[in-house]
């Protein structure tokens, strides 16, 4: 069969236009015959919006609408009625959804620039069709109105934001998260920085349902949320009772009175979240998981997180509910110019690699009892505060593990690196402690319980100019284990004991006053 049959009849017309010439005849009816001859001049005139969209073999398009303000719901169920695997087309105009309605999968819903529909209160519109939208507006959602995207990916643009650090985006923020399925979904940033003056919700808060698989996804450090309310703002963006759920590749920056720049809490349960590659500048505090309620939170993993300038804590970890969170870890993240690094109110921890500094008052703060194991792994520490601190006194069943760590240029004046309060015991191993601004590098462990706290530490480095090593207890009861095998810790003063009771294992025994 001859896909062109336009060509045969185009043929018999040029015989004839030249046939015109040669008898002499008129010159008009001949460039009139060329002109029909011509194989575009004959081909099927393009549907609205073909001529800028290449389609797929046996595809259509089929204009939805051409008067603004017509309802558009019901235009785009009659024109996919009318085809199967085709293009329908939403030109350029203002339009209302008149009543719920929903989009079909079996077609692929084009928006042309400047097609924007307005979803009412009460209306609910689903698209289960593919969307072809670009990068502009198409949804305008009134307060009650609702759009879900069946395929689960959005953007901020499609709802109105602009992502030029001028205009309020929050609306569009939120509609692009209310518009994920309750059971996946990603909401795209591109490169610009998108205004914020309220909390954005990923996840499920309030429904009373769980979310799942739920993203927030940028492009990189050029995606940036910068979230500066009017007035004292609890969170910024908030991932509430999801499972599954990822935060990755964007940086957040809130302003002082912003309590939590990126909140990871549950009004019933979250587990299971990653927060990838993002960077948190700001606020009181930076990263908080489950500070604000009594409900778990669980397995939340970090990777290559950047925490900074929070007034209080880069991450916040729990809030003194005995297992409101459970298993954080964190992996090549950096907290600095903080007070705190990283405080931990009933919280267990995972640090591995990465580093702390500049933190004011310490790195690792626990501030409320713990009943897990705390591990901290092959950090640099570089002038902050001190390393580990307890404020007051705690009484847990867990116990600290510090390897491998170096610190250098802590600021403590009275040389105190670990500051230990505490029934939990702690073991320092394979570290270095370097340049206390006392001269003399010091590990108080305090325990005013009955039973001893052990303190335990193997092939730990000072290196000061006046009274390097100096390891200090002030426990009643307590112990320290100090194990010489491959130690390096050099001090002339050896241990001061303190009140404690003292039990020494090695040849550095003799060096004990």
């Amino acid at each position: 069969m001859n896909p062109f049959p336009w060509m045969d009849d185009g043929r018999a017309m040029l015989t004839r236009a030249y046939r015109e010439i040669g008898r002499r005849r008129s010159l008009k009816i001949a460039i009139a015959l060329l002109a029909l001859a011509t194989p575009w001049s004959r081909m099927p005139a393009l549907q609205s919006g073909e001529e800028q969209r290449n389609l797929a073999p046996g595809q259509n398009m089929v204009d939805a609408a051409r008067s603004s303000g017509s309802d558009i719901g019901q235009k785009i169920v009659s024109a996919s009625a009318n085809c199967a695997d085709c293009t329908v087309d939403v030109p350029r105009g203002s339009y209302t959804l008149a009543a719920s309605s929903s989009a079909p999968r079996t077609v692929v819903l084009r928006f042309e620039p400047g097609a924007v529909v307005t979803v009412p209160s009460g209306v609910k519109w689903t698209i289960d069709s593919e969307l072809d939208i670009g990068n502009h507006q198409a949804f305008r959602v009134l307060p009650g109105g609702s759009v879900t995207i069946g395929k689960g990916m959005t953007q901020p643009e499609w709802f109105g934001a602009k992502g030029d650090g001028v205009t309020d985006d929050t609306d569009a923020l939120r509609a692009a998260a209310a518009a994920l399925p309750s059971n996946h979904g990603v909401v795209r940033l591109g490169v610009g920085f998108y205004l914020v003056t309220g909390t954005v919700d990923i996840g499920s808060p309030g429904e009373g349902v769980r979310a799942s698989r739920h993203a927030l996804r940028g492009e990189g450090p050029g995606s940036v949320i910068a979230c500066k309310p009017p007035g004292p703002l609890t969170s910024c963006i908030r991932l509430t009772d999801s499972s599954l759920s990822s935060i990755s590749d964007l940086s957040i920056q809130a302003a002082d009175n912003v309590t939590y720049a990126l909140n990871i809490t549950a009004a019933g349960s979250t587990e299971q979240v990653n927060v990838i590659n993002v960077s948190v500048f700001g606020g009181v505090n930076a990263v908080a998981i489950g500070p604000d309620t009594i409900r778990d939170v669980a397995e939340v993993m970090m990777y290559g997180v950047v925490a900074r300038h929070a007034s209080n804590a880069g991450i916040l970890l729990g809030n003194g509910i005995s297992g409101n969170v459970a298993n954080i870890a964190c992996t090549g993240c950096t907290s600095s110019d903080n007070n705190y690094g990283v405080e931990m109110n009933g919280a267990n921890i995972s640090w591995f690699g990465g580093a702390t500094s500049a933190n004011r008052t310490a790195d690792f703060y626990l501030r409320q009892t713990n009943t897990e194991p705390i591990t901290i792994e092959s950090v640099r520490s570089e002038k902050s505060g001190r390393f580990w601190y307890t404020a007051t006194h705690t009484t847990a069943d867990g116990d600290v593990s510090i390897r491998d760590v170096y610190v250098a240029g802590f600021t403590a004046g009275d040389g105190n690196v670990v500051y230990h309060i505490a029934s939990m015991p702690i073991l320092i191993e394979n570290s270095t402690f370097r340049s206390s601004p006392a001269g003399i590098t010091r590990f108080l462990v305090q325990n005013l319980e009955a039973h001893p706290t052990p303190f335990t530490m193997i092939n730990v480095t000072t290196d000061n100019p006046a009274m390097p090593g100096i390891l200090e207890t002030m426990n009643r009861d307590a112990r320290l284990v100090l194990f010489s095998e491959g130690d390096s810790i050099r001090t002339p003063a050896g241990i001061i004991p303190g009140s404690g009771k003292v039990f020494m294992h090695g040849s550095v025994s003799q060096g004990v006053r």
